[in-house]
């Protein structure tokens, strides 16, 4: 046997231990693990002493804003700062114009992406009800839900809110109410394939809205009180509810404080274990006082909570109880943000996050928040695994992808956005 490459006396970290031993990498696969110093002839050969060697990161929660909106991001770029982050792949949601909702909105994403990506990506299905011109809403086809199937979406997505404004990314994905998400559910569960929805109780959002709107200045500490954490957790109970009558494998992204991930933690507890969460970095590094110094920059959607919320997702984290996380990265423009300084209810929600996922929890292991075994498990393998990569990726295993990062561990720096390879570099200020 012949290597393309050798990674020699590095540290391999998996989910579950760590030990030293030599990568041996052929036709872009892994060939061989060894600890025994005798290895076959490598084109090329790394010397990782003292480094820290770990499966590529997975981000299962990207959105590329191309085709549609590439002044804002595009797969080169986004990829680019995939790459920079130690993400080899990344799963893009559907919410994009066109919405990836059929067949021909899927192979025009794909062709997008192919022309352009540096790293692996797979995409989202769109599922949910149209808005028709007579005010009607109509289900999904079942058809096209099986030929997003067929042509390989990697999950299926849907919201639990309505974006007027933003219309033509979410048409076609999103529900509202009991009779329309058990439409949806279903028909995902038929697939077998995970559904991620976005929960938000749209009565507490409106009710909320509605008595902060007249406010002036709409200042950006007004952003976390107008989506309190009380309409993320009452669409994550209703949406458990469906779920268990549908028998769907469902999967909250964004899961933005430690309350909402009690909730899915109860119902896997009572057997329900089809159940999952995903957090972002945001939301365990930082607070919602954050937003007094970034402002606008700081919007994303489910928004960041206070303290005591906080502290409960690093607990849970700990405990295993968050089973992915994902960077939710979503870049505007600066100009769109920079203009809602005194009205956060304009800006934008999104903010880039590809490039700070994998330094940020490694920074949480060397301050003993997680352990590096945890941040694979979290960012790696069981993101391969809930959405059906594994073993081919998530993991450093013969015949797996031979998807790497080397981590020096005792490297320090500092986040520049000037740095950083996102179209979104402007706007890179939470970190």
């Amino acid at each position: 046997m012949s290597l393309d490459l050798c990674l020699k006396n590095g540290t391999l970290v998996t989910a579950t231990g760590s030990f030293c031993a030599n990568i041996g990498i052929a036709d872009g696969r892994i060939a061989l693990i060894s600890n025994n110093g005798a290895l076959p002839a490598a084109t090329r050969t790394i010397d990782a002493s003292g480094l820290v060697v770990m499966a590529g990161v997975i981000d299962p929660h990207v959105h590329m804003r191309d085709p549609g909106y590439t002044e804002r991001e595009d797969w080169y770029y986004g990829t680019r700062a995939a790459a920079a982050g130690g993400v080899t792949c990344v799963l893009e949601h559907p919410n994009s114009v066109p919405p990836v909702t059929n067949l021909k909105n899927f192979a025009y994403k794909k062709s997008s992406a192919q022309s352009k990506a540096v790293v692996d990506f797979g995409l989202y299905g769109g599922i949910g009800y149209y808005d028709r011109p007579n005010g009607e809403r109509t289900p999904p086809d079942f058809e096209d839900t099986l030929e997003l199937v067929h042509a390989g979406v990697c999950a299926f997505k849907t919201f639990l809110w309505p974006y007027p404004d933003r219309k033509d990314e979410f048409d076609g994905i999103t529900t509202l109410g009991e009779d329309e998400m058990t439409v949806v559910f279903s028909m995902v569960a038929r697939t077998r394939k995970v559904l991620n929805v976005h929960a938000e109780h749209k009565p507490i959002v409106d009710e909320a809205m509605a008595r902060l709107s007249s406010m002036r200045p709409r200042g950006p500490m007004l952003h976390e009180p107008s989506r309190p954490i009380e309409a993320e957790m009452t669409a994550v109970r209703r949406a458990i509810e469906v779920a268990i009558e549908t028998g769907v494998r469902l999967n909250f992204p964004h899961c933005s404080g430690g309350s909402v991930v009690q909730i899915v933690a109860d119902a896997r507890r009572r057997g329900y274990t089809n159940i999952s969460a995903e957090t972002c970095p945001q939301y365990p590094f930082l607070t919602s006082e954050r937003m007094r110094v970034v402002g606008p920059y700081g919007k994303i959607n489910p928004p960041i909570r206070g303290e005591s919320e906080q502290k409960l997702l690093w607990e849970y984290l700990k405990a295993g109880m968050i089973e992915t996380i994902g960077s939710d990265h979503a870049p505007h423009s600066k100009d769109a943000k920079e203009a809602a300084w005194k009205d956060i209810f304009a800006a934008p929600a999104g903010h880039p996050g590809l490039e700070t996922t994998l330094p940020l929890m490694l920074t949480a292991a060397h301050e003993g928040r997680l352990s590096l075994n945890d941040v694979t498990r979290l960012c790696s393998e069981q993101v391969a695994k809930l959405y059906g990569l594994y073993p081919r990726k998530g993991v450093l295993q013969v015949g797996s992808d031979a998807d790497v990062v080397l981590v020096d561990p005792h490297k320090r720096g500092t986040f520049s956005g000037a740095q950083m390879e996102t179209k979104g570099r402007e706007t890179a200020k939470l970190f």
